[in-house]
């Protein structure tokens, strides 16, 4: 097991310095938090703070 974790470490490497590319990629759609926190009526501190980050981060 361990031989096929150090396998898997060895082909992120090889991806992430592009000598490999991906087997798969997944993307997300950028969230609106804007309009979710107003949906939610939260002032930014108070949603930053629900949600674990800082408002600057929000």
């Amino acid at each position: 097991m361990f031989d096929e974790l150090l396998a898997s470490v060895q082909e992120l490497d090889d991806i992430r310095e592009g000598k490999k590319p991906a087997a798969r990629v997944t993307e997300f759609p950028e969230v609106e938090v804007r309009a979710i926190r107003e949906k939610v009526g939260l002032s930014q501190v108070k949603f930053a703070l629900l949600i674990g980050v800082s408002k600057k981060t929000l």
